[in-house]
């Protein structure tokens, strides 16, 4: 199973810069992914997923999935959650890369209405510029 990525980290210039790969629509992460992710403790992580289900906002059994895998010779398993999750923590999370994911989703949703919006009026043709804004955004 293809599962995408996601990943946060800042430059020599304190910028974050997040970038991510979707494979249809969506990725996969486990709680110790995401902890890393936002930089918080995984405790924290479980902690919002219990909540999320508990007042159910999602349904763990439609954004979640048991992955198997090997470790040292024994099969075990870990679960993943897929994107819609991430993005229900990250905006739930005080961090400093919950914040820069937060931004990074809110930018990349205009730019993809702004690139639909171009399209559905005729544009043909985009600039490279126009594309590298679309699909990777860097923040302060």
């Amino acid at each position: 199973m293809e599962r995408g990525y996601i990943n946060i980290t800042e430059n020599d210039k304190h910028d974050f810069i997040v970038n991510a790969k979707l494979i249809n629509g969506t990725l996969w992460l486990s709680k110790y992914q995401m902890a890393t992710l936002f930089n918080v403790y995984t405790k924290t992580i479980e902690s919002l997923l219990r909540s999320v289900f508990k007042v159910g906002l999602l349904k763990e059994k439609e954004v979640s999935q048991l992955h198997p895998f090997t470790n040292n010779g024994h099969k075990s398993e870990m679960v993943l959650y897929n994107f819609e999750v991430v993005v229900l923590v990250g905006f739930r999370v005080a961090s400093l890369e919950a914040s820069a994911f937060r931004n990074w989703f809110i930018t990349s949703f205009h730019e993809c209405t702004k690139l639909k919006n171009m399209m559905k009026a005729g544009a043909t043709t985009m600039s490279i510029d126009d594309l590298k804004t679309v699909f990777t955004v860097s923040l302060n």
